[in-house]
C-alpha cells in the first residue's frame, strides 16, 4: 500500500509540526487495521490532500459547505477519484488554532483529526447512532495501534 500525501500550509505552522503531521500519516497508513480498511475497499495507492487553515476561512469553507458558522477543527471533503493505479481519497482541512485550543498535546491532537478525516474519506460517518459506533471503534483502534 502506498500513499502521497499533499500538505498545503495557510497557516503557517512549523517545521516541527510539519515533521509530526508526515510521520502520523505514515504511521496511521502502516496500521493494521488501517490497511484491513483499505484492503476491504480494494484500494491500494492512495492521495489525498491536507490543507492548514486559519480560523476564518475555515469557518467560511464550514459555513457555506455545511451550513454551520462555526469554526471547525477538521473538515473532510471525499472526492474517490481512481486515476491508474491510485485512488485520489479527497481533501482534509484541519484548523491548527482549534486543534490547540482542543487538544493539550498537539501530537495526540492531530492524531485523532488525521485519523477521523481519513475514515471520512473512506466513506465513513456518525450520522446515524450504529454508523457513529462503527466509526469511533475504528477511531479507537487505529489510534491505539499508533500508540503502541
Amino acid at each position: 500500500m502506498g500513499f502521497e500525501c499533499f500538505v498545503f500550509d495557510e497557516f503557517g505552522i512549523d517545521d516541527w509540526q510539519r515533521k509530526i503531521i508526515d510521520k502520523i500519516v505514515s504511521k496511521i497508513f502502516k496500521t493494521d487495521s488501517f490497511c484491513q480498511i483499505l484492503k476491504s475497499k480494494k484500494i491500494k495507492n492512495v492521495e489525498f490532500s491536507l490543507v492548514l487553515l486559519e480560523d476564518k476561512p475555515a469557518k467560511k469553507i464550514n459555513n457555506n459547505f455545511r451550513h454551520k458558522n462555526k469554526i471547525p477543527d477538521i473538515l473532510s471533503f471525499p472526492f474517490k477519484e481512481k486515476e491508474s493505479d491510485k485512488t485520489i481519497l479527497g481533501d482534509i482541512i484541519i484548523t491548527p488554532h482549534q486543534l490547540g485550543k482542543n487538544y493539550k498535546d498537539a501530537i495526540e491532537g492531530y492524531q485523532k483529526l488525521l485519523i477521523h478525516g481519513l475514515l471520512h474519506l473512506l466513506d465513513f460517518d456518525h450520522i446515524k447512532n450504529s454508523d457513529f459506533k462503527k466509526m469511533y471503534s475504528w477511531e479507537k483502534t487505529i489510534f491505539q495501534e499508533l500508540n503502541n
